[in-house]
């Protein structure tokens, strides 16, 4: 029972990740639009792509934590440190 738990949290990780990678993905690309159909003042938009770099920037970092948190998932656990 133990084991089955700790096998959905690990995949409970790795659909989050992703899950908030599509969000900021979504994000990035409102700011986008609204960059290119003119929305705003040169201040907005100074802030609009600050915050799209940002979402870019959040979003690759999660997709990379739940790729590495999947490739931890095979690992033998003799390798691991005592």
């Amino acid at each position: 029972m133990r084991s089955e738990v700790r096998a959905s949290s690990y995949w409970m990780v790795l659909l989050g990740s992703y899950a908030g990678a599509a969000v900021f993905a979504v994000f990035a690309f409102t700011l986008i639009q609204q960059l290119l159909h003119g929305h705003g003042s040169p201040a907005g938009n100074i802030l609009r792509v600050s915050l799209l770099l940002v979402f870019i920037f959040l979003g690759l970092f999660l997709v990379a934590v739940g790729t590495v948190y999947h490739l931890s998932f095979n690992e033998d656990s003799s390798n691991e440190f005592r």
